[in-house]
């Protein structure tokens, strides 16, 4: 087996790990890591399609937990309209300048809110509703542009006071039907190739396996250690982008 493939699969594991444990995180981790070895043009077709699999089952469990109101007032219509922006963009834009800004912002708000945390402060509820509603429709541009709105949405919605079944049920169904929307413009722009699908086939068994482990995680950790987990993960997250 070819050793790129196998460090690739590694990467999905953890990616996957953390998808099924927080509800964000797996195209981010994936892209940014594997990216060292991959064309992104060629993981993004290959990890969304496996991301939607694996949140359509977290679903298919916990929809209970979703919050519907939150989720279709409030931050689906902010993340279409910023999602159709950003795959527009995506086929024109020189990506690295706003990269690299979305990775220092999404490295801020981590530290900052892990400080927070560290001195027993609260500030899930301190958000003005504009400042959520930038931070959401700026996710959905950056979920266009790299497929990683993730840090955003999840910095908003961690926010609100939501227990973490809420949390991370209504982000996986969120990004079902925002990737659902990615998929179709990689079909109709011929991003999705034969080799895409046999990527898929050989990728499947790793992430049931990520799915597996992060669904135990998730059952075993308490809301506190759940948040401090969150901002770890958007500050590592940040930090893959930066220094990637």
């Amino acid at each position: 087996m070819d050793s790129t493939l196998i460090i690739l699969a590694g990467i999905v594991l953890l990616a996957y790990t953390t998808q099924a444990l927080a509800g964000f995180g797996s195209i981010i981790i994936s892209v940014t890591l594997a990216a060292h070895f991959y064309p992104i043009e060629f993981l993004l077709p290959v990890v969304v399609p496996l991301d939607i699999m694996l949140n359509i089952y977290i679903i298919s469990r916990h929809y209970t937990h979703v919050q519907v109101r939150l989720l279709i007032k409030t931050i689906l219509p902010l993340m279409v309209v910023g999602l159709m922006i950003g795959i527009g963009l995506f086929q024109y834009i020189q990506g690295d300048i706003l990269k690299m800004v979305f990775g220092v912002f999404v490295v801020l708000i981590s530290v900052t809110q892990l400080i927070a945390i560290g001195r027993g402060v609260d500030a899930r509820n301190s958000l003005p509703p504009w400042a959520s509603g930038l931070l959401i429709f700026l996710g959905g541009i950056a979920q266009g542009i790299y497929a990683s709105g993730g840090p955003m949405v999840a910095y908003a919605t961690g926010r609100l006071n939501l227990t973490k079944a809420a949390f991370r049920s209504t982000l996986c169904a969120l990004w079902i039907m925002l990737n659902v929307m990615l998929v179709v413009s990689y079909l109709i722009t011929g991003k999705m190739s034969a080799e895409s699908f046999k990527y898929h086939l050989l990728l499947m068994p790793v992430v049931i396996a990520g799915l597996v482990l992060g669904e135990r995680l998730h059952s075993r950790i308490n809301e506190h250690q759940f948040k401090v987990f969150i901002y770890l993960i958007l500050a590592m997250a940040g930090m893959s982008i930066v220094f990637g």
